[in-house]
C-alpha cells in the first residue's frame, strides 16, 4: 500500500476528484477552486437566512435596557434588587413574579442560571433536548435536531439566524458557557445577575455586595426565610462533617473485574480498602477485608457499608450482551442497592463505574432498539 502511494504521489493533483464527495447545498468554509478542486484560502458567504421574531427584539431592548450594568437603570434598581433579597416573602414573591412571565415567554425551567443571554433568548435548558448550553452539540443534520429530525430546528442555527439579522453571529464563540449552577434552581435569576451570583454576572464582572456579621447571629434560614429544625441543623453538622472528612476507608465492588484488580493494586498503598466480591474470595498475600455479598439482595447488603468513608462501584455485568436478568439484578438492582445503603450509612462520597451494558436491548418483529434503562 506504501509503495503503490509513492507511485502515486507525482500526480496526486488529478486524484483529488477520485475522493471529493461533497455534501449536496452543503456548506464550506472556503470557497472552492474549480481547477484544483482544492479549497481556496477565500472564506465562502454566509447566505444563511435571518429571522427577527418579535420576542427576540422586545428581549433584546429589555435586556440592554435592564441589564446593562453600565446602564443608569441597572444602577437604580441596585438598592430595591438587595432589599428585596433581604427579605424572604419578596424574595420568593419576585422569584414567582419572573418565573410566570419567563414561562409564557421562554418556556423557562427555573434554573436560576439563566442562559438566554447565550443563546439569543432561546431557552437551552427547555427547548434543547440534550440542555446544551454551550453551542450545537455536532450531531444536527441540515439544521434539524438529530432528537427530532424534521420537526424541530437546532436551537443554535435558531439562535444563528437571529444573532446574524444584527451582524453578532460571531458572539456565539466569544465566550464559554459554564454548566448550570444548579445550587441557583428556583431562585430569581434577576436577583443573581444583579446580586453577582449567575456565570453571566461573573462574566460581566458583576461582584455580589458586601455581607457584615451580625454579633448574634439568628438560626440558620433556608432561601424562604423558614428556620431550620433541630434535625435539620443536626443533618447539616453530619453533612459538614462529611464533606470535610479525610478519606481513610474505601470500598471497592467488583473488585474481582479486571478494573477492580488493577485499582486496588494502585489504591492499597493509599488507603484502607474493603473489597466487596460476588462470587468466590480469592486468595492475596495482602492483608485486605474482603467481603463476599449479593449486592442486590438488599438483606445482604444492609449495614454493609458501616465504617467507610468512600465507595467506588464497579458490580455490574459488564457485556452488552448479557441476558436481561442478569442487567436488571446486576446492574439496575445493584447500583440501587449501593446507592441507597451509602446514603443510610451517610457516605456522600461514591464513585459510580457506568457501563456499556447499562443500555438493554429491546425487541420486537421489526427491528432491535436500544433504550436507556
Amino acid at each position: 500500500m506504501i509503495n503503490r502511494g509513492e507511485e502515486l504521489l507525482p500526480s496526486w493533483q488529478e486524484l483529488v476528484a477520485d475522493f471529493d464527495f461533497p455534501q449536496k447545498d452543503g456548506f464550506y468554509l472556503f470557497e472552492k477552486d474549480e481547477n484544483t478542486g482544492l479549497n481556496t484560502t477565500k472564506l465562502s458567504a454566509k447566505n444563511a437566512k435571518t429571522t427577527n421574531p418579535p420576542i427576540y427584539v422586545f428581549s433584546n431592548l429589555a435586556h440592554k435596557t435592564i441589564f446593562n450594568k453600565d446602564n443608569i437603570i441597572f444602577k437604580g434598581f441596585m438598592p430595591l434588587v438587595k432589599s428585596h433579597d433581604k427579605s424572604p416573602k419578596m424574595k420568593k414573591a419576585f422569584a414567582q413574579f419572573e418565573l410566570i412571565n419567563k414561562v409564557m415567554l421562554f418556556n423557562c425551567m427555573d434554573c436560576g442560571d439563566c442562559a438566554l443571554i447565550d443563546a439569543a433568548f432561546i431557552c437551552p435548558m427547555s427547548q434543547c433536548p440534550k440542555g446544551q448550553r454551550n453551542g450545537p452539540c455536532g450531531g444536527s443534520y441540515k439544521g434539524w435536531c438529530e432528537v427530532y429530525p424534521g420537526e424541530k430546528q437546532c436551537i443554535w442555527v435558531r439562535a444563528y439566524s437571529r444573532l446574524k439579522t444584527h451582524r453578532e453571529e460571531n458572539s456565539i464563540g466569544e465566550y464559554i458557557v459554564p454548566p448550570c449552577n444548579w445550587e441557583l434552581q428556583h431562585t430569581s435569576s434577576w436577583l443573581n445577575f444583579y446580586l453577582g451570583r449567575d456565570h453571566t454576572a461573573k462574566r460581566l464582572g458583576i461582584k455580589p455586595p458586601e455581607t457584615t456579621v451580625t454579633e448574634k447571629p439568628e438560626r440558620a434560614k433556608n432561601a424562604y426565610g423558614q428556620r431550620t429544625t433541630e434535625s435539620q441543623l443536626k443533618q447539616l453538622l453530619i453533612q459538614f462533617k462529611m464533606e470535610h472528612s479525610v478519606i481513610k476507608q474505601v470500598g471497592i465492588t467488583g473488585a474481582g473485574g479486571l478494573i477492580g484488580v488493577d485499582l486496588t493494586e494502585g489504591l492499597a498503598d493509599k488507603y484502607q480498602l474493603t473489597l466487596f466480591y460476588h462470587n468466590t474470595i480469592p486468595t492475596t498475600p495482602r492483608k485486605l477485608k474482603m467481603v463476599q455479598a449479593d449486592l442486590s439482595d438488599e438483606k445482604q447488603v444492609k449495614g454493609i457499608f458501616e465504617g467507610l468513608d468512600a465507595i467506588i462501584h464497579l458490580a455490574a455485568a459488564s457485556s452488552s450482551l448479557s441476558p436481561w436478568e442478569n442487567i436488571l439484578t446486576q446492574n439496575i438492582i445493584t447500583t440501587y442497592n449501593v446507592f441507597e445503603e451509602a446514603r443510610r450509612a451517610g457516605i456522600n462520597k461514591v464513585v459510580f463505574c457506568k457501563y456499556e451494558s447499562y443500555t438493554a436491548r429491546i425487541y420486537n418483529e421489526k427491528q432491535t432498539r436500544w433504550m436507556k434503562n
